[in-house]
């Protein structure tokens, strides 16, 4: 057990993944884009709004400004952060664990600050966590280290010190280089999960059955 914890939301702590693909698809509807909700989830369930937006633009040859289209996806998704998304089975336990255990924890995501605190203070784990980092913040997504080190400043810690959680092979490999001991966390709508288990220092596919383990 570290004594810092650092965890990613969306497909970590909630069962978002799957609704977030299902915003990307209905935001390319609007030009006649016909898409699985699935794929979209797992190429750009890691990414920052920004990321997102530029990458499906890309992908399909969308004629929007990627600010314009980046404002319509943050707009659909609110409604689903500040709606009835369900924590992940077991986190709520393995959290209060931790914390009996003396683990400092925090969030880094790629989900805007605003919308992280509105989801977590509703369905209540918000105070199981120090502090709330996001990639917004930081200027760079997950494909660099730099929110990872900064929540490790925030810390006083070393990355040798500090637990990363994470659903996304993207992330998990950036964190390991970077010197964080490493948590896969299984997610049915997360791409590359056989990669990431083998990746990762650890891999947990039941929150239940970790805290058994750990605590």
């Amino acid at each position: 057990m570290k004594r810092y914890a650092i965890f990613d939301m969306d497909g970590t702590l909630i069962d978002s993944i799957g609704r977030w693909g299902e915003v990307c698809r209905v935001c390319l509807a609007e030009w006649n884009v016909v898409s699985d909700a699935r794929y979209l989830a797992a190429e750009t369930g890691p990414m920052t709004f920004a990321d997102a937006a530029a990458f499906l633009i890309k992908t399909y040859a969308l004629p929007v400004p990627t600010e314009e289209f980046e404002k319509m996806l943050k707009k659909a998704s609110e409604q689903m952060y500040f709606g009835p998304i369900p924590e992940k089975d077991g986190i709520r336990n393995y959290l209060t664990e931790l914390k009996k255990c003396g683990v400092q924890m925090c969030v880094v995501s790629a989900t805007p600050k605003y919308l992280v605190e509105a989801c977590l203070e509703r369905i209540g784990l918000l105070t199981f966590f120090d502090f709330i980092l996001s990639c917004e913040e930081v200027g760079v997504g997950k494909e660099s280290p730099a929110a990872f080190l900064k929540a490790a400043e925030r810390f006083d810690a070393k990355p040798k010190e500090i637990s990363v959680f994470d659903d996304s092979y993207g992330p998990l490999l950036t964190a390991k280089k970077a010197g964080f001991y490493t948590v896969a966390v299984y997610d049915a709508y997360a791409s590359r999960w056989n990669y990431s288990a083998a990746l990762a220092d650890r891999a947990i596919t039941d929150w239940n059955e970790a805290r058994k383990a750990d605590c």
